[in-house]
Parts: structure tokens; C-alpha cells; sequence
């Protein structure tokens, strides 16, 4: 089978190659510049919700940070996030997003992969918890070698690994078995994912050196001990679930005290994507 572009043996190891997405991404780093000022209304109240959140999960307290993500999880998938407390799990519209604050789609009430990693990652970054996308390829993996990726999951610390947690999917959580290849941490399950580091270079998050860097840590944690897969289903997931069910009337009193600001978000967004149709 001929080598794609994708394949990480040839954008890794030949400059050409490379700079074509290097040059998407200086492109994309652009649009977020144009973003920036075109959006600056909704990002101002958005950084204002995420920091309501990081509230709202300070207040209800964590033990971990995988305990933290399923919660975040929780409350997208309820619709505690979004305007009308309704959220369907579906991918938005591209052309009517902000592609850096992919998290705002969500507030409207539907989101994929991109929009629940995001999300998440802007949360993260105001309680001050490391976290990153990963960008991978899901499905048959032979395949994957010479295919673009088609999802992305968040990169979470506890005890000393470094795990994937894919929010989308139920948080299904992975584990590095080399530096570019994940397992899922689970009693029915050996699904497997891809790291296509290609797309940090495309997104303006990346670049080679930060890359290669990145995939020697990885190797790295690939030979660390993993959390069991009973730990994490029963004493984290579903301890985590259960936590939330209880807080249902703290939870809706967070979405009704941030009803407001989640209009306005969506109004304004609103009002943009009607200026570019």
C-alpha cells in the first residue's frame, strides 16, 4: 500500500511534506486572529462562563482528575452547559463555529469530539489542571497509518500516567502502549487509537519539535503501570454518576443562575453566523 501524506513515516521525515501542513496551519493561525476581533463579544462572555464553571466544580469537589473530566462530561451531556438545558450529541455546523473556542457550540446545545475536548481543555486551563488534545485516528488502525484523523480525546495526569479519555464516547478511557498507539482500559473492550500528530501542526498548536518531543514522553508513560479497569468503572465512572444524580437541584440551580450569559452567547453567535450567510 502506497504512503499518504498522513502516514506518519513521511510528514515526519520529509520537510515538504511537513511544511504542507505547516503552511494550513499559519493559515488557521490567522483565522483565529480574525476570530479574535470578529467574536470578541461572545469570548468575553464566554471566558466568563467557563470560569462559572470552574466554580461550579470547585464547589462540588473532586478526588482526581479523571473524577473531574467524567463530571465535565456529565454536565455537557445533560445540558447543564447549554442555553436551554438540551444538548445533542451531534457535530455543529464548521462554518458557524469559533475554531478556537470550539467550547461555544456546546452553550448552543450540540457538540461532537472537537467541542467536548475544548470545552474541557478551556475549563482546565482556568482551574489549572495540565491537560491537551490528542488527535487520533479511530477505527481499524492498519488503516489508520495513511488515513487523516477523524477524532480527538483530552490527555489527563493521574497518579503518575498520563491517560486518554475520550468524553465523546461514554469516557472511555486509553492508555499509551508505544508513542503513537493507545488502548482502552476497559472489561469488555480492546479498542485502539492512533495519535496523528499532524493535526497540531494544522490547528497552530504544534510543530515538528514539539511533536517529536511529545511521542518520547509517550513512549515514556507507555511503560508505567495503568489504572484497572474495575477502579475506573466502578470507583471513578460510575461513583462519578451517581455523585452528579444526587446534585441534580445544585446543578439546575447553576444552569437557571447562568441562563442569562448562555443566551447571550448564543445570540451573539447567532448573529454572526447570519452576517456570513
Amino acid at each position: 500500500m502506497k504512503k499518504t501524506k498522513y502516514n506518519e513515516k513521511v510528514y515526519l521525515l520529509e520537510p515538504e511534506v511537513y511544511r504542507y501542513f505547516e503552511d494550513i496551519g499559519l493559515q488557521n493561525l490567522e483565522n483565529q486572529a480574525s476570530e479574535k476581533e470578529e467574536y470578541q463579544d461572545v469570548l468575553i462572555n464566554y471566558d466568563k462562563f467557563i470560569e462559572e464553571v470552574a466554580e461550579l466544580l470547585h464547589q462540588l469537589g473532586y478526588s482526581s482528575t479523571l473524577e473531574c473530566t467524567n463530571m465535565v462530561s456529565y454536565l455537557i451531556r445533560n445540558g447543564y452547559l447549554s442555553q436551554d438545558a438540551f444538548f445533542i450529541n451531534q457535530s455543529p455546523d464548521a462554518k458557524g463555529e469559533i475554531s478556537h473556542r470550539l467550547g461555544t457550540s456546546i452553550i448552543m446545545g450540540q457538540g461532537c469530539c472537537r467541542n467536548y475536548a475544548n470545552m474541557l481543555r478551556d475549563i482546565y486551563k482556568i482551574m489549572g489542571i495540565p491537560t491537551d488534545n490528542l488527535y487520533c485516528y479511530q477505527g481499524l488502525l492498519r488503516r489508520g497509518q495513511n488515513r487523516p484523523a477523524n477524532h480527538v480525546i483530552n490527555l489527563v495526569e493521574h497518579e503518575d500516567n498520563l491517560y486518554g479519555i475520550d468524553m465523546y464516547n461514554g469516557n472511555r478511557l486509553f492508555h499509551f502502549i508505544n508513542a503513537l498507539v493507545l488502548r482502552e482500559i476497559s472489561t469488555n473492550s480492546s479498542l485502539g487509537l492512533l495519535y496523528k500528530p499532524y493535526y497540531e501542526v494544522v490547528m497552530g498548536e504544534g510543530n515538528l519539535n514539539t511533536i517529536k518531543a511529545k511521542m518520547r514522553c509517550y513512549k515514556d508513560y507507555s511503560s508505567k503501570g495503568i489504572i484497572s479497569p474495575f477502579e475506573y468503572e466502578d470507583a471513578i465512572k460510575y461513583d462519578t454518576f451517581r455523585r452528579m444524580e444526587d446534585s441534580k437541584s445544585r446543578l439546575c440551580d447553576f444552569h437557571e443562575r447562568t441562563k442569562t450569559l448562555k443566551k447571550e452567547i448564543s445570540r451573539d453567535m447567532r448573529l454572526h453566523r447570519n452576517k456570513k450567510s
